[in-house]
């Protein structure tokens, strides 16, 4: 890693990739290589020199870390979602935002696909694929006597590739965007439009960031109102979702079935796990064997742009759409 203008002082970055030993934490051979020309440090030590950091680069960053770190003129996402911040608390601040688009769009529409596939022969529903008689007599089957319709929650990079292999399928799609009157495609409809169409999915997939508008979007309301779905997956940011919701309404109905990854509390995740027809998995999705290699070359390219005054890639638009 090289910077033209070597006059110019080390920048210093706070990251918050410290826990785990995969996708969570920095490999320290990336963290050397940063070093060279930067300053590094973890954002839960001690010896960070507060009011001179520069750039944040993680996922867990919060509004008030925005009145610790004063001088930071630099936010990079390691993921695609930004929701962790509010608008309101960065529309008078002069940082700039990048994330990480397209790092893990393949990952996540891998593990949806995952998902999806397992919902007509429902081999972790069962958890116990080697015996037969448990799997018959688990087995749920659901015989589709048309084009099953599914409902897509969410259009950007990951939903595209999902549609493209399920439109291999006998299905028909229809999606859901906050942003449906910005494309031309008829299938993508307003949440109007979507209420409305609730009864008529099979299933329902759900890859939504968190905003104002989608908070919560998926309540009691909303899973009442789908009369006939059959499975539910969901990938998307876990705000989007009223978790008590869905727990009570997977327990009365145990003939749907329910797949989410999502990073849930203690009391959630042993409630969750009570239900048969329940898979939950501890918001995995987005990693991939080569998730650092990605990440890394998207960071550094950034990085060098900032230190030679240059434009940033990736960079998100503050606005009320990308934060809460």
């Amino acid at each position: 890693m090289k910077r033209i203008n070597l006059d110019l002082p080390k920048v210093n970055i706070v990251t918050d990739f410290v826990y785990g030993k995969a996708i969570y934490k920095l490999p320290n051979s990336l963290k050397k290589k940063i070093k060279k020309i930067a300053n590094i440090y973890e954002f839960n030590k001690k010896n960070i020199p507060i009011n001179k950091v520069n750039i944040y680069w993680g996922t867990r960053i919060k509004d008030t870390d925005l009145d610790i770190y004063k001088n930071l003129s630099w936010i990079h996402f390691g993921s695609v979602g930004t929701d962790k911040l509010s608008y309101n608390n960065l529309k008078d601040k002069k940082i700039k935002i990048t994330n990480s688009k397209k790092t893990n769009s393949y990952s996540v529409a891998e593990l949806v696909i995952q998902f999806y596939l397992d919902t007509k022969k429902q081999i972790l529903l069962t958890k116990n694929f080697s015996d037969r008689t448990t799997y018959e007599k688990n087995y749920r089957g659901i015989i589709y006597n048309k084009k099953e319709n599914i409902l897509i929650l969410g259009y950007g990079n990951i939903s595209k590739k999902v549609i493209q292999i399920l439109k291999q399928f006998n299905v028909k799609i229809d999606i859901y965007s906050s942003r449906n009157k910005q494309f031309k495609n008829k299938n993508i409809i307003s949440i109007k439009e979507t209420k409305k169409k609730l009864k008529q999915y099979d299933t329902i997939i759900n890859i939504l960031p968190n905003n104002l508008i989608n908070k919560n979007l998926l309540n009691n309301n909303f899973f009442l109102n789908a009369i006939n779905l059959k499975n539910f997956i969901s990938v998307g940011r876990k705000e989007t979702i009223n978790i008590e919701h869905l727990y009570y309404f997977a327990k009365k109905n145990k003939n749907k079935f329910f797949y989410l990854d999502a990073q849930l509390d203690n009391t959630s995740i042993k409630k969750f796990k009570r239900l048969k027809n329940m898979v939950i998995t501890p918001h995995i999705g987005g990693y991939y064997s080569k998730y650092w290699d990605d990440q890394f070359e998207i960071f550094k390219d950034n990085l060098l742009r900032y230190l030679n005054g240059k434009k940033l890639k990736n960079t998100v638009k503050i606005d009320r759409k990308n934060f809460k």
